[in-house]
Formats: C-alpha cells, structure tokens, sequence
C-alpha cells in the first residue's frame, strides 16, 4: 500500500529534478524541493561527509603530530568545510529521492520512529544537545510533533542524549499530544503527506485500504470500516471524513462488511477486529471482559494513555511530559507462574535464558514444572512448525529484547479461542505497547503465523 504511494511521489520529483549534475547542499537546501524532502536530503548529506571524512586515517600518521593545537584547528576547519560543502553524487541521486521520500511518507503513519531515526541516523547513540536540536529542527515531515517535542526539550534542557532516553521523551510527548484524538484528528495528521503529493502535482488521495488500516491500527474501527467499504480505490482524508460523517454505523450491511474484510490489508483486519473485541458489547457487559483487561478503566483506551488525573486541563501547572510519571499500566502486572521455575535443579537462581526454564522439567525432580507453560508447545500451538526459526527476530523486533514478555504472549495467544480475541492480544500486547511499526517484516510475520491458525479452523470447519 505504501510502497504505491511511495513510487510516485519518487517519480515525480525525479521528474522535477533529474539527475543531470551532483547537487550541493547549498542548492538543495534553497532550491524548490519540498522543505520535508530537502530537510531529509541535507541531513543525510552530512552523515554521508562525515562518513567519508571518517576513513582518512589521520590518527595513523607517524610523520606530522597530530596532536599539535595548530594541526587540530586545521583538521576541525576541514570536518566544518566538508560538512558545508557536502554533495550529492549524480548516480546516487535517483537512491537519496528514494530514500528521502519513503521516509517523508512513513514518518505520516509513524512519526516517533522517523523522528528518532533522522536525529540518531543508523548508529548513533550519544547526540549533543545543540546538534540534537539542529536535527530536530529539520523534521519537516511531521510538524506538530516535532514542535511539542522541540518544547518540551526546551523547558527541561539537557547536555547530551542518548537513543534511549530520547525515545522515551519522544513517546511521552506524543502520548500527550494525542490523547483524546477523535477519527478526524488522525485523519488530519494523514493530511501532512496529502499535502506533499500536491505540491509535486499529485492527486491528493491515499489508498482507501491504507486509510482504513491506519484508522484501524488507531482503534477507530467503525471509521475504518466505512472506509473501507466505500468502494473508492483512492480517497482523500477530508473525503474519509465527510464520509463517516454521513455513515450511521448500525445501519451498515454485514455482507458489506464481510467483503470488506476479505479485500482489506491483512493490517486492516487486524486491528480491525482488536477493536471490535474490545468494543461497545464489552462496555455494556464488564464480565465478559477477560480478566487482564477489566483493569483498565476504558475499554477502549490506547495502550499507555494518559488518565484524567494526567490530563493539563485538570491540573494547576502544565505537566512535563519528559518527569512526570504515570502509574503503570495494569496490564503489565506479571501473570503468576510457578515459584520454581526461576530455580536449577539444585534450588539456586537458574543462569539460563528465561524461555529455557519454560521447558518441563523431569516429574518428581525438584523442579518439576509440569504445570508450567513449555515453550515449544506454545509456540508450535501459537505459531506453527516454523516458530522456533523466527524466534529471536520476533523477541528482538516486536517484544524489544523481552524473553518473558514473549513468553507471556505466547500464553496469552494460546487461549485465544478466536481471531478476533488473538487479534486483540497482538494489537494491545505487541504493537500498542512496544510501538511497533505494523507495516515491518517481523510483524507481519508473526501476524500471519497466528492467523493461519485459525484460517485452518475455518478451512477444516
């Protein structure tokens, strides 16, 4: 879906601009490119120099002293002029425009990872405050984060960041700055790359499926599904919007739905039917709630939202999103597991990786774990005869690095009796809560891997 939207934004500007000549920053940073794409473009340029600056092997002259306060002066002069006057290759160009403008497009649908991504670059992990700022200013393609971030920044300055502690800022900002967003706001925040296709003379429109997905993966599922089943094969955001205005969702036609879902993204469908499990039929009957989720006081709230005591109109000081702490989200609290499953066979703290110790014991050992959950059956159950192989991509990518939170998702997926309530455990437990980019190789993965279990039911049915 996105790779269409993708192309012909990189063909109409390689129209625009062909490669007839290496471009300099200069030229690129004042010329007619759109700012997001010339903002990308020059950072990107400067990791580039710096890169190549990097392999001349200044430390390893033996004939010059290196160390001299003059010879200093002249190689920081260098690195300043290479930067200034960095360029763009003519056989890299049509590659740059490909990279500046999936990431222009991506960081629409998830601007926390692009921002992270432009101001850390690939492996960066240290980042001084002014040249952090100076990055920050440049994300251009996605404004109103990038502000709420800048100022928050503002107010509790620090001297340097690492990654990390600039992920959590950035998650906490956002978290802030959408809580409460109705369908029409996210459908705004689509409109930042509408207006990037129009001003490379494109039409304004986005796949619908690709609307529908993104107002799903938002838990706007009844939004989602008047998208989808509109029939357009491309539509704007504002479209989308009188649309839903106009639907009456009670009076929308099952087969309608049941064909939507079959022609809609495998994401769409996913998310779709998160929504709907954690829907209007649980909030009028709190019992059939499963017991991980009845501690949330909305059903329906995003992972992570903030409560009304968190909100700024409830307080007498404006909160920091960066300090202020929120109460932990119930459904982190850890399901019991046996007291002996942490242990060896001698009663000591076990040294193995914690999906091992999930492996049954010997019965009548000490540490018999025979009502422990084994981890093979799980994810055989879970994932099917492949499970093991993506295993540690899956722990890596979607569960970031966290053995017993897989683990407990592979528990928590192995008594989902339905699509729909897996699907909701993924939505809530993976992707909501480790913010994981849903169009990436390992999610949709692990999402196919969990719904071949039940399209064989249905198939065997």
């Amino acid at each position: 879906m996105l790779d269409s939207t993708i192309e012909a934004l990189r063909n109409a500007l390689a129209s625009r601009f062909p490669p007839v000549t290496r471009r300099d920053k200069h030229e690129i940073e004042t010329g007619d490119l759109p700012p997001s794409i010339s903002s990308f473009l020059v950072l990107h340029l400067e990791r580039k120099a710096r890169e190549e600056l990097g392999q001349l092997d200044f430390a390893g002259l033996r004939w010059i002293d290196i160390d001299h306060a003059n010879v200093r002066q002249c190689l920081d002069a260098l690195a300043h002029e290479a930067n200034e006057h960095a360029v763009v290759p003519k056989d890299e160009w049509d590659q740059c425009l490909r990279e500046a403008t999936r990431f222009t497009v991506e960081a629409t649908i998830d601007p926390r990872t692009a921002l992270v991504k432009l101001v850390f670059g690939d492996d960066e992990a240290q980042v001084p405050a002014d040249h952090l700022i100076s990055r920050l200013r440049r994300f251009d393609a996605h404004p109103p984060l990038r502000d709420a971030v800048a100022d928050s920044l503002q107010r509790r300055p620090e001297d340097t960041y690492s990654r990390e502690r600039f992920q959590s800022i950035v998650a906490k900002v956002d978290d802030l700055r959408t809580d409460g967003f109705t369908a029409n706001d996210w459908l705004d925040e689509l409109s930042i790359v509408c207006e990037l296709l129009a001003e490379v003379g494109l039409p304004k429109a986005l796949p619908a499926e690709q609307i529908a997905a993104f107002l799903a993966a938002q838990r706007c599922g009844s939004e989602a599904r008047v998208v989808a089943t509109a029939g357009r094969e491309h539509i704007t955001p504002e479209e989308a919007k009188d649309l839903i205005e106009a639907a009456s969702p009670t009076e929308e036609p099952e087969d309608n739905l049941s064909e939507a879902r079959k022609s809609a993204p495998q994401e769409w469908s996913l998310f779709s039917q998160a929504v709907e499990s954690g829907g209007a039929e649980r909030e009028r009957d709190p019992a059939s709630v499963p017991l991980w989720k009845r501690f949330q006081k909305d059903f329906n709230a995003p992972m992570g939202s903030i409560t009304r005591e968190d909100r700024p109109e409830d307080r007498s000081t404006p909160p920091d999103p960066t300090t202020d702490a929120k109460a932990p989200s119930p459904d982190r609290v850890a399901r019991p597991k046996p007291a002996t499953q942490d242990l060896d066979e001698h009663g000591e703290r076990s040294q193995r990786p914690l999906w091992q110790q999930y492996r049954s014991s010997k019965p009548g050992s000490k540490t018999d774990n025979s009502q422990a959950p084994d981890l093979q059956e799980l994810e055989l159950g879970v994932l099917g005869p492949d499970a093991a192989r993506g295993r540690d991509s899956f722990i890596d990518d979607l569960f970031g690095g966290d053995e017993k939170a897989y683990l407990d998702a592979m528990d928590e997926l192995s008594h989902a009796n339905t699509w729909s309530e897996a699907s909701q455990v993924i939505a809530d437990r993976v992707f909501k809560r480790y913010k994981v980019n849903i169009y990436s190789e390992p999610a949709v993965a692990f999402t196919n891997a969990v719904e071949a279990r039940y399209r064989a039911r249905r198939v065997n049915a």
